[in-house]
């Protein structure tokens, strides 16, 4: 059937029939040729309903429900949000029930100000009465948990990717010629803005090209007798009704773009497909489109003629790589996996039903965590915030909450400026808090308990040791706390003399009253255990293993040569020692090299202000600013040296970055960096200029054999995995609860 909806529950219940469960999905009898079917594995049943926009749905549903009980269900999963007005009968009924929302409906442009006004009733029901809700994308995930205070399991939609097909019937049926027609697939209602498109198409001179619009309407109306119109004035613009099976694959394999220039949507099912064929796509810019993960799209905004056409002409031009597309490719195939979305929406229904797994493994010994929330704070944001702690909780919490926990972290809103949101399926709350250097993490960290236990947090996960001094207060409000200490933050030179005492006094605090400790590095579990006699749990930073960047524009951006500059990463503060770095850089004199600095300051001061007008009279040395993916990206992938020339570290996750990419790198030998296995002669004594020019000196022109390139990734992919980190993670979790007899899952 026409519709993202029935391709995803298609793909989800084909895949969930298979598992220890009955399925029956009861279909709308005007929409279908059955009575009664068996369809891989699936019980369908049709109902009749009037083939109305206004009645279908509700008299469906209704009839829908009470079926559902002659059968004797456990669970009724009602699929977007008009139906789920029945969900307080469904619960009246005995039945358990489960929500996916798909998608704010009433702001279809095809609703009235009636419909959207019982829409937006039918969503606050569903919302309320359901047992579980799944969200099909992180902002629609995000916007029930600020409206509604309830938290909703992230399932996106899926994508297959699927063999190419051949010119066979259908592109000589519609005198089309392979890769020079625009593809746009789906219904022909206002919000799918092929209006738009239509004009768009009509203002460029596209030589040889066609537009393609597979879809109809549900219900004939205006709108799609003027679209039809409009178009017949043009002989390349062919709307031919909505295709299915070999016919749309067809068309998938052999055009030239897709475009999508939807006004709203919520996870489009049509988009993913355009990407599994590796087509280059135009989709309008709202928020749904721009998936996590995908690659070669070309954003233009939402409702802009001229900038849409602006695209097109673009992506017409200049085709897309064959390496583009294949890590594209790579990219959703593991994101986006119909097999692995079946089988978190079976989780979804083992915990409605309180049934713990029957497997709680994997091959690597993992485990499955249900039910335990976890709040998180010490940290000032993620994604994309620069700092060691922030990318060591964002690959882990993403990881955990895959695992079934529920995760918030309290985010510090002057670092992010967002409103609650959610990022892979972890809850971001904002908290506002001071800006001052001294008092932001205590008064945020004060509003993060209060928060935690308003929320019935199991657990508090405190990051570093400054917000530690409110383990007794979590602890008083009757939660669990967990510290993790990234390292002995007073001996950053930052810190005034009474800031170094206080934190201090906070690191003793915690250590006093934590339930349970973590440290990042062996040094820093040593030193605990000499001067509080307190075991710490090791589990380090990670890192995930890159692909090479080919594209290099942020190298030609900062006039930059490849394999011709040092890289260095990190705040402008001065225990990164970079001032150490651009000294001893202008001694090596290296002919045709330059120094990089990535980074910028948290608070400006003197000696960040300081280190840019040493940079200015120096052309030699280029201060980036703080960047952050595709561009940072592809400086790592292409410079020829990496230095890390810190005065102090927890365990430095740039490191270990620099080295995933097969860097070769030069290290400040303080304890930290030592305990990253990097070759002895590639350390320099910490505050030693003419050592570390030395150093870069020699290893500029002695760059990694490809066996020691690849040894060194391979020693970082098995001792730093970020899934083993969240895996460990997960025990003390596991461990801590089992002691208060709270049930946290499956043991480890």
């Amino acid at each position: 059937m026409q519709g993202g909806v029935e391709t995803h529950c298609e793909q989800l219940y084909s895949r969930i029939s298979s598992m220890p469960c009955q399925v029956t999905v009861i279909a709308r009898a005007p929409y279908v040729s059955y009575n009664s079917l068996c369809y891989r594995g699936v019980n369908l049943l049709a109902v009749e309903c009037p083939r109305s926009k206004y009645l279908e749905a509700i008299v469906h549903t209704c009839k829908a429900v009470i079926k559902a009980k002659s059968l004797k269900t456990d669970i009724l999963h009602i699929h977007a949000i008009g139906p789920s007005l029945l969900a307080p009968i469904a619960r009246l009924l005995g039945m358990k029930v489960v929500l996916t929302h798909h998608g704010q409906n009433y702001r279809h442009k095809k609703w009235g100000f009636w419909g959207r006004l019982c829409l937006r009733l039918c969503e606050f029901v569903g919302v309320t009465a359901s047992d579980e809700i799944i969200a099909i994308s992180d902002h629609i995930a995000a916007d029930v948990a600020t409206r509604f205070n309830k938290r909703a399991t992230v399932i996106p939609n899926g994508v297959e990717i699927p063999d190419r097909a051949g010119e066979a019937g259908v592109l000589e049926r519609f005198g089309l010629e392979k890769g020079k027609y625009i593809l746009a697939v789906g219904r022909l209602v206002p919000d799918k803005g092929f209006h738009d498109l239509v004009d768009a198409f009509n203002a460029l001179d596209l030589k040889g090209w066609k537009l393609v619009i597979a879809g109809r309407a549900d219900h004939e109306d205006s709108y799609s007798s003027r679209l039809k119109k409009t178009s017949a004035l043009n002989n390349n613009i062919l709307f031919i009704g909505f295709l299915k099976g070999e016919p749309l694959h067809e068309l998938y394999s052999n055009a030239g773009i897709f475009v999508l220039p939807s006004y709203y949507e919520g996870h489009s099912i049509v988009l993913m497909e355009a990407l599994s064929y590796g087509l280059p796509c135009v989709a309008s810019d709202i928020r749904s489109n721009k998936i996590e993960g995908i690659r070669n799209v070309y954003f233009y905004r939402s409702g802009d003629v001229n900038d849409l056409a602006v695209k097109i002409a673009e992506c017409a031009e200049y085709p897309v790589s064959d390496a583009e597309t294949a890590l594209q490719l790579s990219s959703i195939s593991i994101k986006y996996n119909w097999d692995r979305i079946a089988e978190d929406t079976f989780k979804v229904y083992q915990r409605v039903e309180g049934i713990k797994p029957q497997a709680c493994g994997n091959a690597n010994g993992s485990t499955e965590a249900f039910a335990i929330k976890i709040s998180v704070t010490g940290l000032r944001g993620f994604p994309n915030i620069q700092g060691g702690i922030e990318t060591h909780c964002e690959q882990l919490y993403t990881r955990l909450a895959d695992k079934g926990c529920s995760v918030s972290v309290f985010v510090r809103k002057p670092y992010t400026g967002l409103e609650s949101t959610v990022h892979k399926g972890v809850m971001l709350k904002p908290l506002a808090c001071s800006t001052n250097k001294y008092l932001e993490t205590i008064s945020h960290t004060f509003k993060s308990v209060i928060k935690a236990k308003t929320a019935k947090s199991d657990i508090l996960h405190i990051h570093a040791i400054g917000p530690s001094f409110f383990a007794p207060l979590a602890k008083a409000l009757g939660m669990k706390v967990v510290v993790t200490t990234h390292g002995p933050d007073y001996m950053r030179a930052k810190w005034s003399e009474p800031a170094k005492l206080f934190l201090k006094l906070c690191e003793k605090v915690g250590m006093t009253y934590a339930d349970e400790v973590i440290a990042i590095a062996e040094n820093i579990a040593d030193d605990l255990q000499r001067r509080y006699r307190r075991r710490a749990t090791v589990i380090p930073n990670g890192v995930e293993i890159p692909a090479h960047a080919e594209s290099a524009d942020a190298v030609s951006e900062f006039g930059l040569e490849k394999g011709k500059y040092v890289l260095a990463v990190g705040r402008l503060v001065p225990e990164k020692g970079f001032h150490d770095l651009i000294d001893a850089f202008n001694k090596s004199s290296l002919d045709y090299w330059k120094l990089v600095i990535v980074g910028g300051a948290d608070h400006e001061d003197a000696y960040s202000k300081g280190l840019k007008d040493k940079v200015l009279v120096n052309s030699k040395v280029v201060l980036t600013g703080f960047l952050k993916g595709q561009p940072l990206h592809e400086l790592y992938s292409h410079a020829g040296l990496f230095v890390i020339p810190s005065y102090y570290e927890g365990l430095p996750i740039v490191l270990l970055e620099a080295l995933s990419y097969g860097l070769p790198c030069i290290a400040s030998d303080i304890p930290a960096n030592k305990n990253v296995n990097i070759h002895p002669s590639h350390f320099f004594k910490v505050g030693n200029i003419d050592d570390l020019s030395l150093k870069i000196a020699r290893f500029s022109s002695e760059p990694l054999s490809e066996n020691a390139r690849k040894a060194q990734i391979e020693i970082l992919a098995h001792e730093y995995d970020w899934d083993l980190i969240a895996d460990n993670t997960l025990k003390v979790y596991q461990t801590m609860l089992e002691r208060r007899g709270v049930d946290g899952g499956c043991s480890a």
